[in-house]
């Protein structure tokens, strides 16, 4: 089977010494999650031979959900599990996607960090229009693909909580620990991470938006090396054991870029922004919890008049008991 999907999250949380929070010894999480690279290619008009003409692209993999467990023992934890197949209707629409996805995650009081390693190959363009699509033989409106296209990214991200007697990211995110009252805190980031696009030397992008895109409308691929900082907050809402959680962080990085196809192919020092957005919601009881979390993390780099913006996100529903 080509399209698969590893996903392996270890956690470690310790015992945040307030009354506001709480934590069991064992744990059972099941939960069925997706993950995904995106990536948009924006051009902005009037720079380098950009046309008014010229439209958004966007291009992602064609994934499915993975569902698994995840079972703890004094906050160490890990995750079992594994992916459904596309359909078969699915792959004609979207094309087939061979992927893994690492993921580690481990939570302290102060601090947060995340480790990441996901390959994806086989893309299509979510971008393309009604018109764009071809019709197969089965009345199958089929979106363009780009079976050849390649999408790597791993990387880390360190983050530091002030304020972790008011605002708890092991109750927010992994659910080894409750927070019982509403409470905040600001959040420092610091974050490395390696994004190379390729499309095997064949443009990514459509034929018709070439021209349009100027100086840039051949690129074929990219490589991106980011080291940069973050700053924002986290806060969440609780009341009975029910509670939402956002945390939001939003910076800059140095930035090492190398365009394939561009204008300009030699290596470029430039500044890129950097976002991260997470948030949960649910119920977290003394024993039982529920609830859905998201994340997102994103790279945006502009060059000659082009934005290139790959983005990676995970959404999960779970449920649970500590124990």
């Amino acid at each position: 089977m080509k399209f698969k999907i590893f996903l392996i999250i270890a956690l470690w949380a310790t015992q945040v010494p307030a009354p506001a929070f709480g934590q069991g010894e064992f744990m059972v999480r099941p939960f069925s999650s997706i993950g995904k690279l995106q990536l948009k290619l924006r051009p902005k008009p009037g720079a380098n031979g950009v046309t008014e003409s010229a439209k958004l692209q966007t291009y992602e993999p064609n994934v499915t959900n993975f569902s698994g467990i995840v079972v703890g023992h004094k906050g160490f934890s890990m995750t079992f599990g594994g992916t459904v197949p596309p359909s078969d209707a699915a792959i004609r629409e979207k094309g087939e996607t061979d992927y893994r996805d690492y993921q580690f995650q481990f939570y302290f009081n102060h601090i947060g960090i995340d480790l990441f390693y996901q390959t994806f190959e086989g893309f299509y363009r979510s971008s393309a229009e009604e018109s764009e699509k071809s019709v197969l033989s089965d009345g199958t409106k089929a979106f363009p693909q780009l079976a050849d296209m390649q999408m790597k990214k791993y990387g880390a991200n360190l983050w530091y909580v002030f304020s972790p007697q008011k605002y708890s990211i092991t109750a927010a995110f992994n659910q080894t620990s409750r927070q019982t009252q509403t409470g905040g805190s600001w959040i420092a980031m610091m974050s490395a991470n390696d994004i190379n696009i390729s499309n095997k030397g064949a443009p990514i992008l459509p034929e018709s938006q070439r021209a349009e895109f100027g100086v840039n409308g051949n690129i074929n691929g990219a490589r991106l090396k980011s080291l940069g900082g973050l700053l924002g907050a986290g806060y969440t809402f609780a009341s009975g054991g029910w509670y939402l959680s956002l945390q939001g962080l939003g910076g800059l990085a140095a930035q090492q870029f190398k365009g394939n196809g561009l204008q300009n192919t030699a290596t470029q020092n430039v500044v890129s922004k950097l976002y991260n957005v997470r948030g949960s919601l649910g119920y977290n009881g003394q024993t039982f919890f529920i609830g859905f979390m998201w994340l997102t993390d994103q790279v945006t780099t502009e060059v000659d008049g082009l934005e290139i913006e790959p983005a990676s996100m995970r959404a999960e529903v779970f449920l649970g008991a500590r124990f």
